[in-house]
């Protein structure tokens, strides 16, 4: 039976099975005829590797931080936009002019809910992330199937994209064919309008 790739795909599994490597590389590696310098440079690597692990990880904990401050910042700064705009339309002063020159008129929502276009990427770890336009709809239903299976069954309802599934994949390791295909949902949870378009994406370990 044929065997996998020894080495993990993904770089925190890399790092973890190089920590291991090295202990058997320096416990059985002469005996197996590798050479003092082959021995050593994989020390050297495994420095490296778990350096640039820890830095990345790091930078990835800054970068969480400072979009988390900035979503926060975001949130008070437009909950104060709306609070004023809505003051200067209760203007006896305002004009329907003077709201378009400050950009505090909407533009008008035309999107029907008629047939919603699903986007979407495969990303790793078998995930796939949807997009769809939203529109006047409460959100959409995302119906799904994938191996075997011969019919669309309910999958998930979401009410902002992107929709990100994250089901594991059916054979770890083996990538899969996923189908969606939505369906708007209306102000009353019903669903309205026609399903949207099928887009099979492939999802990959």
């Amino acid at each position: 039976m044929a065997k996998s790739d020894f080495l993990p795909k993904d770089k925190p599994g890399y790092v973890q099975w190089h920590n291991t490597y090295l202990t058997g590389i320096n416990e059985l590696g002469a005996g197996l005829g590798a050479t003092e310098d082959e021995i050593a440079a994989v020390a050297t690597r495994n420095t490296a590797l778990r350096a640039k692990r820890a830095n990345t990880e790091a930078k990835a904990a800054q970068a969480k931080e400072a979009t988390a401050d900035e979503d926060a910042f975001i949130k008070t700064a437009q909950a104060a936009d709306r609070a004023l705009a809505k003051k200067l339309r209760l203007s006896t002063s305002y004009t329907e002019a003077k709201g378009k020159r400050l950009g505090i008129i909407g533009a008008e929502d035309t999107t029907a809910l008629t047939e919603p276009a699903l986007t979407g990427d495969a990303k790793t770890n078998g995930r796939i992330e949807l997009n769809f336009p939203k529109g006047k709809s409460k959100g959409v239903n995302i119906y799904s199937k994938r191996g075997t299976e011969t019919a669309l069954t309910f999958l998930a309802r979401d009410t902002e994209a992107p929709y990100v599934d994250t089901r594991p994949l059916l054979v770890a390791g083996q990538p899969e064919q996923r189908t969606y295909r939505a369906i708007y949902v209306g102000p009353g949870d019903e669903e309205v309008g026609d399903p949207g378009n099928e887009l099979t994406l492939t999802a990959r370990p």
